[in-house]
């Protein structure tokens, strides 16, 4: 007989396609030293590669928080302005 408890969750706190999962994240043991230790060199720019739906987003957002609570998260696309980048991610009012 099973004894581990069993909790519920909302479909929509385990399935997230608009957003990171949080619920449902599992860390990849395989990269986790590596991209530690990118995000705590200071200066090291990230590249993160895959197909659409691999998790690309959710392993960052996640490690980020991990690492960094308060951190603060931008997209850059093109044609934005520096300013455009700092607005977007909340450095000015």
């Amino acid at each position: 007989m099973n004894t581990d408890i069993v909790q519920d969750y909302d479909v929509y706190d385990v399935f997230t396609p608009s957003q990171p999962a949080k619920l449902a994240f599992i860390d990849r043991n395989s990269i986790n030293d590596s991209l530690i230790n990118a995000l705590n060199t200071p200066g090291k720019q990230i590249v993160v590669y895959g197909h659409s739906g691999s998790g690309k987003t959710t392993l960052l957002s996640n490690k980020l928080y991990q690492i960094y609570e308060g951190h603060i998260t931008s997209r850059c696309m093109k044609g934005m302005s520096f300013e455009q980048i700092i607005i977007e991610g909340g450095g000015k009012n």
